[in-house]
Protein backbone atom coordinates (compact mmCIF):
# COMPACT_ATOMS: atom_id res chain seq x y z
CA UNK A 1 0.00 0.00 0.00
CA UNK A 2 2.80 2.39 0.97
CA UNK A 3 4.72 1.50 -2.21
CA UNK A 4 1.61 2.12 -4.32
CA UNK A 5 1.04 5.51 -2.64
CA UNK A 6 4.69 6.46 -3.07
CA UNK A 7 4.60 5.51 -6.77
CA UNK A 8 1.40 7.48 -7.31
CA UNK A 9 2.92 10.52 -5.57
CA UNK A 10 6.09 10.26 -7.66
CA UNK A 11 4.12 10.06 -10.93
CA UNK A 12 1.95 13.05 -9.93
CA UNK A 13 5.03 15.04 -8.94
CA UNK A 14 6.76 14.27 -12.23
CA UNK A 15 3.60 15.17 -14.16
CA UNK A 16 3.12 18.45 -12.32
CA UNK A 17 6.79 19.39 -12.70
CA UNK A 18 6.59 18.66 -16.41
CA UNK A 19 3.48 20.83 -16.69
CA UNK A 20 4.96 23.72 -14.78
CA UNK A 21 8.27 23.61 -16.63
CA UNK A 22 6.59 23.70 -20.02
CA UNK A 23 6.94 27.23 -21.40
CA UNK A 24 3.88 29.15 -22.47
CA UNK A 25 4.22 30.87 -25.83
CA UNK A 26 2.58 33.98 -27.25
CA UNK A 27 3.13 35.32 -30.76
CA UNK A 28 3.20 39.09 -31.24
CA UNK A 29 2.88 40.27 -34.85
CA UNK A 30 4.02 43.83 -35.42
CA UNK A 31 3.32 46.13 -38.38
CA UNK A 32 5.88 48.87 -39.07
CA UNK A 33 4.72 52.32 -40.20
CA UNK A 34 2.41 52.10 -43.23
CA UNK A 35 3.20 55.65 -44.46
CA UNK A 36 0.41 55.56 -47.07
CA UNK A 37 1.59 52.38 -48.85
CA UNK A 38 -1.82 50.69 -48.75
CA UNK A 39 -1.20 48.16 -51.54
CA UNK A 40 0.33 45.50 -49.26
CA UNK A 41 -2.67 45.31 -46.91
CA UNK A 42 -4.04 42.51 -49.10
CA UNK A 43 -0.75 40.58 -48.63
CA UNK A 44 -0.90 41.21 -44.89
CA UNK A 45 -4.43 39.81 -44.74
CA UNK A 46 -3.25 36.63 -46.48
CA UNK A 47 -0.42 36.16 -43.98
CA UNK A 48 -2.52 36.80 -40.86
CA UNK A 49 -5.42 34.65 -42.11
CA UNK A 50 -2.97 31.72 -42.18
CA UNK A 51 -0.80 32.47 -39.14
CA UNK A 52 -2.81 34.44 -36.57
CA UNK A 53 -4.26 32.29 -33.77
CA UNK A 54 -5.92 32.66 -30.37
CA UNK A 55 -2.54 32.95 -28.60
CA UNK A 56 -1.37 35.92 -30.66
CA UNK A 57 -1.49 39.71 -30.67
CA UNK A 58 -1.32 41.96 -33.75
CA UNK A 59 -0.04 45.53 -33.20
CA UNK A 60 0.99 48.66 -35.10
CA UNK A 61 2.82 51.73 -33.76
CA UNK A 62 1.47 54.48 -36.06
CA UNK A 63 2.60 56.74 -38.94
CA UNK A 64 -0.13 55.58 -41.29
CA UNK A 65 -0.29 57.99 -44.25
CA UNK A 66 2.66 60.41 -44.27
CA UNK A 67 4.77 59.51 -47.34
CA UNK A 68 2.64 58.92 -50.44
CA UNK A 69 0.39 61.32 -52.37
CA UNK A 70 -2.48 58.86 -51.87
CA UNK A 71 -1.92 58.74 -48.11
CA UNK A 72 -1.54 62.51 -47.79
CA UNK A 73 -4.60 63.26 -49.90
CA UNK A 74 -6.74 60.77 -47.94
CA UNK A 75 -5.37 62.11 -44.63
CA UNK A 76 -5.74 58.63 -43.17
CA UNK A 77 -9.47 58.40 -43.85
CA UNK A 78 -9.48 54.63 -44.54
CA UNK A 79 -6.53 53.46 -42.47
CA UNK A 80 -8.27 52.24 -39.32
CA UNK A 81 -10.85 50.33 -41.37
CA UNK A 82 -8.05 48.53 -43.25
CA UNK A 83 -6.17 47.75 -40.03
CA UNK A 84 -9.33 46.22 -38.58
CA UNK A 85 -10.16 44.19 -41.70
CA UNK A 86 -6.75 42.50 -41.76
CA UNK A 87 -7.07 41.45 -38.10
CA UNK A 88 -5.11 44.05 -36.07
CA UNK A 89 -5.92 43.99 -32.33
CA UNK A 90 -4.68 47.39 -31.23
CA UNK A 91 -2.73 50.30 -32.73
CA UNK A 92 -0.73 53.23 -31.41
CA UNK A 93 -0.27 56.74 -32.77
CA UNK A 94 2.74 58.62 -34.08
CA UNK A 95 3.36 62.38 -34.36
CA UNK A 96 2.95 62.04 -38.15
CA UNK A 97 -0.68 61.00 -37.61
CA UNK A 98 -1.35 64.47 -36.18
CA UNK A 99 0.13 66.25 -39.22
CA UNK A 100 -3.32 67.50 -40.28
CA UNK A 101 -4.37 68.24 -36.72
CA UNK A 102 -6.39 66.55 -34.01
CA UNK A 103 -9.69 67.49 -35.70
CA UNK A 104 -8.78 65.42 -38.77
CA UNK A 105 -7.57 62.46 -36.69
CA UNK A 106 -10.68 62.67 -34.52
CA UNK A 107 -12.90 62.33 -37.61
CA UNK A 108 -10.98 59.20 -38.64
CA UNK A 109 -11.14 57.74 -35.13
CA UNK A 110 -14.92 58.19 -35.07
CA UNK A 111 -15.06 55.75 -38.02
CA UNK A 112 -12.69 53.28 -36.37
CA UNK A 113 -13.28 49.58 -35.78
CA UNK A 114 -9.93 48.87 -34.13
CA UNK A 115 -8.70 49.74 -30.62
CA UNK A 116 -6.44 52.83 -30.51
CA UNK A 117 -4.04 53.54 -27.66
CA UNK A 118 -2.29 56.82 -26.89
CA UNK A 119 -0.77 56.99 -23.42
CA UNK A 120 0.64 60.51 -23.15
CA UNK A 121 -1.54 62.34 -25.70
CA UNK A 122 -5.11 61.83 -24.61
CA UNK A 123 -8.72 62.73 -25.27
CA UNK A 124 -12.03 61.07 -24.45
CA UNK A 125 -11.81 59.02 -27.65
CA UNK A 126 -8.33 57.62 -26.97
CA UNK A 127 -7.48 54.86 -24.50
CA UNK A 128 -4.34 55.26 -22.40
CA UNK A 129 -3.71 51.50 -22.40
CA UNK A 130 -5.07 48.19 -23.66
CA UNK A 131 -5.00 44.91 -21.73
CA UNK A 132 -5.53 41.46 -23.25
CA UNK A 133 -5.13 38.10 -21.53
CA UNK A 134 -3.51 35.50 -23.78
CA UNK A 135 -2.90 31.93 -22.66
CA UNK A 136 -3.20 33.00 -19.02
CA UNK A 137 -0.77 35.95 -19.32
CA UNK A 138 -2.02 39.56 -19.23
CA UNK A 139 -0.39 41.79 -21.86
CA UNK A 140 -0.64 45.55 -21.40
CA UNK A 141 -0.11 47.72 -24.51
CA UNK A 142 0.99 51.36 -24.18
CA UNK A 143 1.77 53.92 -26.89
CA UNK A 144 3.80 57.09 -26.55
CA UNK A 145 4.40 60.10 -28.84
CA UNK A 146 7.65 62.02 -28.42
CA UNK A 147 7.19 65.39 -26.71
CA UNK A 148 10.12 66.71 -28.75
CA UNK A 149 8.18 66.00 -31.96
CA UNK A 150 5.03 67.63 -30.61
CA UNK A 151 6.91 70.82 -29.70
CA UNK A 152 7.33 71.47 -33.44
CA UNK A 153 3.57 71.46 -34.07
CA UNK A 154 1.42 74.54 -34.43
CA UNK A 155 -0.66 74.79 -31.23
CA UNK A 156 -3.91 74.88 -33.25
CA UNK A 157 -3.23 71.35 -34.55
CA UNK A 158 -3.20 69.99 -31.00
CA UNK A 159 -6.25 71.83 -29.66
CA UNK A 160 -8.51 69.45 -27.72
CA UNK A 161 -5.66 67.16 -26.62
CA UNK A 162 -4.07 66.74 -23.20
CA UNK A 163 -0.33 66.19 -23.60
CA UNK A 164 1.76 64.71 -20.80
CA UNK A 165 5.52 64.18 -20.51
CA UNK A 166 6.35 60.99 -22.44
CA UNK A 167 8.79 59.21 -20.08
CA UNK A 168 6.97 60.22 -16.90
CA UNK A 169 3.58 59.05 -18.16
CA UNK A 170 4.92 55.64 -19.17
CA UNK A 171 6.49 55.24 -15.70
CA UNK A 172 3.22 56.28 -14.03
CA UNK A 173 1.12 53.85 -16.07
CA UNK A 174 3.41 50.83 -15.59
CA UNK A 175 3.44 51.53 -11.85
CA UNK A 176 -0.34 51.97 -11.72
CA UNK A 177 -1.09 48.83 -13.78
CA UNK A 178 1.57 46.45 -12.46
CA UNK A 179 -1.00 44.35 -10.56
CA UNK A 180 -3.21 44.07 -13.65
CA UNK A 181 -0.47 43.38 -16.24
CA UNK A 182 2.20 40.66 -16.50
CA UNK A 183 4.01 41.88 -19.65
CA UNK A 184 4.12 45.52 -20.82
CA UNK A 185 4.50 46.30 -24.54
CA UNK A 186 5.31 49.88 -25.59
CA UNK A 187 4.61 51.18 -29.11
CA UNK A 188 6.68 54.22 -30.05
CA UNK A 189 8.68 56.16 -32.63
CA UNK A 190 12.26 55.15 -33.41
CA UNK A 191 13.50 58.69 -32.80
CA UNK A 192 12.42 58.50 -29.16
CA UNK A 193 14.82 55.61 -28.55
CA UNK A 194 17.81 57.61 -27.41
CA UNK A 195 20.22 56.18 -24.86
CA UNK A 196 18.68 58.55 -22.32
CA UNK A 197 15.20 57.10 -22.94
CA UNK A 198 16.34 53.48 -22.88
CA UNK A 199 18.31 53.99 -19.68
CA UNK A 200 15.16 55.09 -17.85
CA UNK A 201 13.45 52.61 -15.54
CA UNK A 202 10.26 52.53 -17.59
CA UNK A 203 8.79 49.31 -16.24
CA UNK A 204 8.38 48.10 -19.84
CA UNK A 205 9.28 44.62 -21.11
CA UNK A 206 9.04 45.01 -24.92
CA UNK A 207 9.41 48.10 -27.12
CA UNK A 208 8.12 47.96 -30.70
CA UNK A 209 9.03 50.69 -33.16
CA UNK A 210 9.17 51.48 -36.86
CA UNK A 211 12.46 51.44 -38.77
CA UNK A 212 13.52 55.05 -39.22
CA UNK A 213 15.61 55.71 -42.35
CA UNK A 214 18.17 57.59 -40.25
CA UNK A 215 18.69 54.59 -38.00
CA UNK A 216 18.66 51.70 -40.50
CA UNK A 217 22.41 51.09 -40.42
CA UNK A 218 23.00 52.11 -36.82
CA UNK A 219 20.67 49.77 -34.96
CA UNK A 220 19.92 46.07 -35.13
CA UNK A 221 16.31 45.10 -35.78
CA UNK A 222 16.20 43.27 -32.46
CA UNK A 223 18.28 43.82 -29.34
CA UNK A 224 18.14 44.10 -25.55
CA UNK A 225 18.76 47.31 -23.63
CA UNK A 226 18.39 47.89 -19.89
CA UNK A 227 16.34 44.70 -19.46
CA UNK A 228 13.95 45.56 -22.32
CA UNK A 229 13.55 43.78 -25.66
CA UNK A 230 13.55 46.31 -28.53
CA UNK A 231 12.29 45.35 -32.00
CA UNK A 232 11.88 47.49 -35.12
CA UNK A 233 10.07 46.61 -38.31
CA UNK A 234 10.41 47.78 -41.90
CA UNK A 235 8.28 50.69 -43.13
CA UNK A 236 5.84 50.69 -46.08
CA UNK A 237 4.26 47.33 -45.13
CA UNK A 238 7.12 45.49 -46.83
CA UNK A 239 7.65 43.18 -43.85
CA UNK A 240 5.71 41.86 -40.90
CA UNK A 241 7.70 41.21 -37.73
CA UNK A 242 6.99 38.34 -35.38
CA UNK A 243 8.10 37.99 -31.77
CA UNK A 244 7.67 34.48 -30.39
CA UNK A 245 7.54 35.21 -26.65
CA UNK A 246 8.38 32.29 -24.34
CA UNK A 247 7.19 32.83 -20.78
CA UNK A 248 8.31 31.45 -17.43
CA UNK A 249 5.83 29.91 -15.02
CA UNK A 250 5.69 33.27 -13.19
CA UNK A 251 4.46 34.81 -16.49
CA UNK A 252 7.64 36.80 -17.04
CA UNK A 253 9.60 36.63 -20.29
CA UNK A 254 12.11 33.80 -20.55
CA UNK A 255 13.17 34.34 -24.15
CA UNK A 256 12.02 36.00 -27.38
CA UNK A 257 12.67 34.75 -30.90
CA UNK A 258 12.49 37.48 -33.56
CA UNK A 259 11.50 36.83 -37.17
CA UNK A 260 10.84 38.97 -40.25
CA UNK A 261 8.38 37.86 -42.90
CA UNK A 262 8.35 39.53 -46.33
CA UNK A 263 4.86 40.53 -47.44
CA UNK A 264 5.64 41.64 -50.98
CA UNK A 265 5.80 38.11 -52.48
CA UNK A 266 2.61 36.75 -50.89
CA UNK A 267 -0.65 36.13 -52.69
CA UNK A 268 -3.12 38.99 -52.30
CA UNK A 269 -6.44 38.65 -50.49
CA UNK A 270 -9.13 39.40 -53.10
CA UNK A 271 -11.53 41.26 -50.81
CA UNK A 272 -8.90 43.61 -49.37
CA UNK A 273 -7.36 44.07 -52.82
CA UNK A 274 -10.72 45.29 -54.17
CA UNK A 275 -11.13 47.74 -51.27
CA UNK A 276 -7.61 49.14 -51.76
CA UNK A 277 -8.10 49.38 -55.54
CA UNK A 278 -11.25 51.44 -55.05
CA UNK A 279 -9.44 53.74 -52.59
CA UNK A 280 -6.67 54.34 -55.13
CA UNK A 281 -9.13 54.75 -58.00
CA UNK A 282 -11.13 57.47 -56.19
CA UNK A 283 -8.01 59.35 -55.07
CA UNK A 284 -6.20 59.13 -58.42
CA UNK A 285 -9.17 60.65 -60.25
CA UNK A 286 -8.55 63.82 -58.28
CA UNK A 287 -4.79 64.03 -57.88
CA UNK A 288 -3.72 62.97 -61.39
CA UNK A 289 -5.57 65.74 -63.23
CA UNK A 290 -3.25 67.95 -65.28
CA UNK A 291 -2.90 71.46 -63.88
CA UNK A 292 0.15 72.72 -65.84
CA UNK A 293 3.08 71.76 -68.04
CA UNK A 294 6.76 72.00 -67.16
CA UNK A 295 9.29 72.31 -70.00
CA UNK A 296 12.52 72.44 -67.97
CA UNK A 297 13.47 70.47 -64.89
CA UNK A 298 13.48 72.36 -61.58
CA UNK A 299 15.98 70.66 -59.30
CA UNK A 300 16.05 70.51 -55.52
CA UNK A 301 19.04 70.38 -53.17
CA UNK A 302 19.21 71.12 -49.45
CA UNK A 303 23.02 71.28 -49.47
CA UNK A 304 23.07 74.23 -51.88
CA UNK A 305 20.65 76.95 -52.98
CA UNK A 306 17.56 75.08 -54.21
CA UNK A 307 15.79 76.11 -57.43
CA UNK A 308 12.63 74.29 -56.28
CA UNK A 309 12.60 76.06 -52.91
CA UNK A 310 13.06 79.38 -54.73
CA UNK A 311 10.15 78.47 -57.01
CA UNK A 312 7.83 77.87 -54.06
CA UNK A 313 8.95 81.11 -52.41
CA UNK A 314 8.44 83.06 -55.61
CA UNK A 315 4.93 81.63 -55.96
CA UNK A 316 4.15 82.84 -52.43
CA UNK A 317 5.59 86.24 -53.32
CA UNK A 318 2.97 86.44 -56.09
CA UNK A 319 0.20 85.63 -53.61
CA UNK A 320 1.19 87.95 -50.77
CA UNK A 321 3.14 90.59 -52.71
CA UNK A 322 5.87 90.47 -50.08
CA UNK A 323 9.41 89.26 -49.87
CA UNK A 324 9.29 85.55 -48.99
CA UNK A 325 11.63 83.23 -47.08
CA UNK A 326 10.95 79.51 -46.74
CA UNK A 327 12.99 76.67 -45.27
CA UNK A 328 14.34 74.53 -48.12
CA UNK A 329 14.03 71.43 -45.94
CA UNK A 330 10.22 71.43 -46.21
CA UNK A 331 10.68 70.72 -49.94
CA UNK A 332 11.22 67.00 -50.63
CA UNK A 333 11.92 66.89 -54.37
CA UNK A 334 12.07 68.92 -57.56
CA UNK A 335 9.80 69.03 -60.60
CA UNK A 336 10.52 66.90 -63.68
CA UNK A 337 9.77 67.85 -67.29
CA UNK A 338 6.23 66.95 -68.38
CA UNK A 339 2.65 67.34 -67.27
CA UNK A 340 2.17 68.69 -63.74
CA UNK A 341 -0.61 67.36 -61.47
CA UNK A 342 -1.72 67.64 -57.87
CA UNK A 343 0.30 64.47 -57.26
CA UNK A 344 3.49 66.39 -58.12
CA UNK A 345 2.59 69.07 -55.59
CA UNK A 346 2.22 66.47 -52.82
CA UNK A 347 5.55 64.92 -53.84
CA UNK A 348 7.25 68.34 -53.70
CA UNK A 349 5.74 69.27 -50.35
CA UNK A 350 4.01 66.38 -48.57
CA UNK A 351 3.46 68.09 -45.23
CA UNK A 352 1.00 70.89 -44.54
CA UNK A 353 2.82 74.15 -43.85
CA UNK A 354 1.37 77.64 -43.58
CA UNK A 355 2.73 81.11 -44.14
CA UNK A 356 3.43 83.67 -41.42
CA UNK A 357 3.15 87.35 -42.37
CA UNK A 358 5.36 89.79 -40.50
CA UNK A 359 6.65 93.33 -40.46
CA UNK A 360 10.34 93.54 -39.63
CA UNK A 361 13.09 96.14 -39.53
CA UNK A 362 15.96 95.76 -41.96
CA UNK A 363 18.59 95.23 -39.24
CA UNK A 364 16.43 92.51 -37.64
CA UNK A 365 16.20 90.65 -40.93
CA UNK A 366 19.95 90.89 -41.48
CA UNK A 367 20.60 89.60 -37.98
CA UNK A 368 18.21 86.67 -38.42
CA UNK A 369 19.70 85.60 -41.76
CA UNK A 370 23.27 86.08 -40.50
CA UNK A 371 22.57 83.85 -37.48
CA UNK A 372 21.06 81.23 -39.78
CA UNK A 373 24.27 81.17 -41.81
CA UNK A 374 26.37 80.81 -38.65
CA UNK A 375 24.39 78.10 -36.84
CA UNK A 376 22.67 75.97 -39.48
CA UNK A 377 24.73 73.31 -41.32
CA UNK A 378 22.32 73.61 -44.28
CA UNK A 379 21.29 77.29 -44.09
CA UNK A 380 19.84 77.56 -47.60
CA UNK A 381 16.45 79.23 -47.70
CA UNK A 382 14.00 79.50 -50.55
CA UNK A 383 13.79 83.17 -51.55
CA UNK A 384 11.03 85.12 -53.27
CA UNK A 385 11.68 88.76 -54.11
CA UNK A 386 14.87 88.74 -52.02
CA UNK A 387 18.53 88.40 -53.03
CA UNK A 388 21.37 87.33 -50.72
CA UNK A 389 25.06 87.96 -51.33
CA UNK A 390 27.44 85.80 -49.29
CA UNK A 391 31.02 84.61 -49.12
CA UNK A 392 32.63 81.36 -48.00
CA UNK A 393 36.04 81.10 -46.30
CA UNK A 394 38.57 78.27 -46.53
CA UNK A 395 36.91 76.46 -43.61
CA UNK A 396 33.61 76.36 -45.48
CA UNK A 397 32.04 78.94 -43.16
CA UNK A 398 29.45 81.22 -44.75
CA UNK A 399 29.15 84.94 -44.08
CA UNK A 400 26.30 87.22 -45.08
CA UNK A 401 27.45 90.26 -47.05
CA UNK A 402 24.22 91.87 -48.21
CA UNK A 403 20.45 91.42 -48.62
CA UNK A 404 18.39 93.24 -51.22
CA UNK A 405 14.77 93.26 -52.30
CA UNK A 406 13.91 93.68 -55.95
CA UNK A 407 17.39 95.10 -56.55
CA UNK A 408 17.30 97.60 -53.64
CA UNK A 409 19.53 97.06 -50.60
CA UNK A 410 17.78 96.32 -47.31
CA UNK A 411 18.07 99.43 -45.07
CA UNK A 412 18.54 98.93 -41.34
CA UNK A 413 15.72 101.15 -40.06
CA UNK A 414 13.18 100.62 -42.78
CA UNK A 415 10.23 98.30 -42.11
CA UNK A 416 9.75 95.44 -44.57
CA UNK A 417 6.68 93.29 -45.14
CA UNK A 418 7.70 89.63 -45.41
CA UNK A 419 6.10 86.19 -45.54
CA UNK A 420 7.89 83.13 -44.12
CA UNK A 421 7.06 79.42 -43.78
CA UNK A 422 5.79 78.57 -40.30
CA UNK A 423 8.52 75.99 -39.58
CA UNK A 424 11.21 78.70 -39.76
CA UNK A 425 10.06 80.08 -36.41
CA UNK A 426 10.78 76.67 -34.88
CA UNK A 427 14.08 76.22 -36.68
CA UNK A 428 16.60 78.28 -38.57
CA UNK A 429 15.34 81.77 -37.59
CA UNK A 430 14.03 80.86 -34.16
CA UNK A 431 16.42 82.66 -31.84
CA UNK A 432 14.93 84.71 -29.00
CA UNK A 433 15.91 88.17 -30.19
CA UNK A 434 14.25 87.62 -33.55
CA UNK A 435 11.05 86.22 -32.06
CA UNK A 436 10.82 89.07 -29.55
CA UNK A 437 11.16 91.79 -32.17
CA UNK A 438 8.73 90.82 -34.93
CA UNK A 439 4.98 91.09 -35.27
CA UNK A 440 3.48 87.86 -36.58
CA UNK A 441 0.22 87.00 -38.35
CA UNK A 442 -0.58 83.46 -39.45
CA UNK A 443 -2.37 82.66 -42.72
CA UNK A 444 -4.63 79.63 -43.05
CA UNK A 445 -4.13 78.55 -46.65
CA UNK A 446 -1.59 75.66 -46.81
CA UNK A 447 1.49 76.40 -48.91
CA UNK A 448 0.98 73.34 -51.12
CA UNK A 449 -2.51 74.61 -52.06
CA UNK A 450 -0.98 77.95 -53.06
CA UNK A 451 1.67 76.13 -55.10
CA UNK A 452 -1.14 74.31 -56.94
CA UNK A 453 -2.77 77.68 -57.69
CA UNK A 454 0.56 79.03 -58.91
CA UNK A 455 1.14 76.16 -61.34
CA UNK A 456 -2.46 76.27 -62.58
CA UNK A 457 -2.39 80.02 -63.31
CA UNK A 458 1.01 79.85 -65.03
CA UNK A 459 -0.07 76.90 -67.21
CA UNK A 460 3.54 76.67 -68.43
CA UNK A 461 5.65 76.60 -65.29
CA UNK A 462 8.04 79.53 -65.11
CA UNK A 463 11.64 78.89 -64.09
CA UNK A 464 12.67 80.32 -60.71
CA UNK A 465 15.20 83.08 -60.27
CA UNK A 466 18.35 82.33 -58.29
CA UNK A 467 18.22 84.32 -55.06
CA UNK A 468 21.88 83.77 -54.13
CA UNK A 469 25.13 85.30 -55.33
CA UNK A 470 28.45 84.03 -53.98
CA UNK A 471 31.37 86.43 -53.86
CA UNK A 472 34.69 84.60 -54.13
CA UNK A 473 36.39 86.17 -51.12
CA UNK A 474 38.60 83.53 -49.47
CA UNK A 475 40.16 84.49 -46.16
Amino acid sequence: MKKSLLLTTLICTMFLTSCFNKSKEVDIYFIGSVQGYFENFSNLKTFLATNKHKDSLVLSSGNYFSKTPEGIYSRGENIFKLLSLVGTDVVGLNSEDLEFGWKNLKNNINKKTVSIVSSNVSNGLLKKYYIKEINGTRFGVLSVISNQKLENFEPTKLEGLKIKQDVLEIKNLTQKLKKQVDVFVLLTDQQLLSKHFLNEDLGVDIILTNTDDKYDKKQDDFYQENGMFVASCQNKLEDLCKLKVKLKKNKKIRKIYFEKHSLTTLEKDENIENIVSNIYKNINKKINKKIAKNEQEIAHNINAPSPMANKVAQCLSRVYRRGVIINSEIIKQGLAVGEVSQRNVYEIMPKEHHTILLDIKGYQLKKAISQTFQTNPTPWLGLGGLEIVYTENKKGELKLLNISRNGNNILDWQTYRLAISDDILRGSLAHDEFLDMVELKKTYKPINELLTWCFRTERKVKQPKNGYTQIDKKN
